[in-house]
């Protein structure tokens, strides 16, 4: 058994030394999780202070670690969070969207954020695409942040108040940005998240 691990481990290695782009890869993935913990920590701010705090680590994380300039763009901002959505995890591997709801930073996040700092109108409209997915529960099903709102709508567990407020948030989504269900996604984007 040992012999074993060290060939996986000489196999790992090698990877390492000889394809540098490898270790640099890895070393992205854990700084988007990184930052996707240090997002889901300002939840706790709750005010007018947790947009800002979002916003410059954002920054902050793509201009360190990922070589965007100091004050990237709305635009920059936009495509760097959906091209990487689906590795931004916190708090037991959930997308760092779905833990907004789960603390209630949804009206910060969602609105404040998504809707009026980090948006283009105009020409043509970029958005935060919502439709990240995520491998929840004890059987690990794939849910996107939609899948994720439905079920805190028909589970009943959160005040009225904050249920309208989702569900609200939900139609807005799916109405004007493409929010999609997991079964909703294309296969090719459905791929990675199936055995």
């Amino acid at each position: 058994m040992r012999n074993h691990y060290r060939i996986i481990s000489a196999l790992l290695l090698s990877l390492f030394l000889l394809n540098p782009s490898f270790a640099g890869e890895i070393s992205k993935i854990k700084q988007l999780k990184n930052l996707a913990d240090e997002i889901c920590g300002h939840y706790v701010d709750q005010g007018s202070n947790m947009v800002p705090a979002i916003k410059k680590s954002i920054n902050y994380f793509m201009h360190n670690y990922f070589d965007y300039v100091s004050s990237p763009s709305k635009a920059d901002i936009i495509g760097f969070l959906n091209k990487h959505k689906n590795q931004m995890t916190c708090e037991g591997g959930k997308n760092y969207m779905m833990v907004a709801l789960d603390r209630e930073s949804h009206m910060s996040l969602f609105r404040a954020l998504f809707t009026k700092e980090i948006i283009i109108l105009e020409p043509t409209m970029q958005h935060v695409d919502i439709n990240a997915v995520s491998l929840i529960g004890k059987s690990k099903a794939p849910m996107t942040v939609l899948d994720y709102m439905d079920d805190i709508i028909k589970s009943k567990n959160k005040e009225p108040d904050t249920l309208q407020q989702i569900e609200d948030i939900r139609d807005m989504y799916v109405e004007s940005f493409n929010a999609k269900k997991f079964s909703e996604l294309s296969k090719k984007e459905q791929a990675p998240f199936l055995k």
